[in-house]
């Protein structure tokens, strides 16, 4: 029974330690009503830095009144004709992100592309759509990707992981996990003195 106890506990603390996915959704980076251009002025969260090609790119906070991404009441970065390049860890996962057209035109293609650590390249267009949309990607080995718009589009959203690494179990699975434990060791207190 101690060494179930021992197993689970070192469980508990390297599966907390060894992970780190990212979600990032361009938060409190443009100021309350505003947006900020990326040319010139890459945008970093969570290892991941966004760098744009011109200044076709920026971070709008939700209170912008002007436009607003269709389906979405948060932060997001809008995309018109302009190439964003993305470069993280070492090696990432891209996962999925969201993508949608502005509140007054139609959405153009948004191109992904990612770059494989060892050469190569995975990419998929993603063509207009009328609101805020989940695209799952699940590219793994990248050492960068882009985002590449032909007109305006709104990206929010991305989901990216460090290669090599597992998402971080949700409390209640831990919990679940830790009441299943103490069971075991419970029952085999009852066994051992009966």
């Amino acid at each position: 029974m101690k060494n179930i106890m021992v197993f689970a506990i070192s469980f508990l603390v390297l599966g907390a330690a060894s992970s780190y996915a990212s979600e990032i959704t361009f938060e409190g980076y443009a100021p309350a009503g505003g947006g900020v251009n990326l040319y010139g002025a890459p945008y970093t969260a969570d290892g991941y830095t966004f760098t744009a090609s011109n200044s076709f790119a920026d971070i709008f906070d939700a209170g912008w009144t002007s436009f607003y991404l269709v389906g979405d009441d948060t932060s997001w970065l809008g995309l018109g004709a302009t190439t964003v390049t993305v470069t993280g860890p070492p090696s990432f996962e891209l996962i999925s992100l969201q993508v949608g057209p502005f509140s007054f035109q139609p959405m153009g293609d948004l191109t992904v592309t990612g770059y494989l650590l060892g050469g190569g390249t995975e990419s998929e267009i993603i063509s207009p759509v009328t609101t805020l949309t989940t695209e799952t990607l699940d590219w793994s080995g990248l050492d960068e990707f882009t985002l590449s718009a032909d007109s305006d589009l709104g990206v929010d959203n991305i989901f990216l992981q460090a290669s090599g690494t597992t998402a971080t179990p949700e409390p209640g699975t831990m919990l679940l996990f830790g009441t299943g434990i103490l069971a075991l060791a419970i029952v085999g207190r009852r066994v051992r003195y009966v």
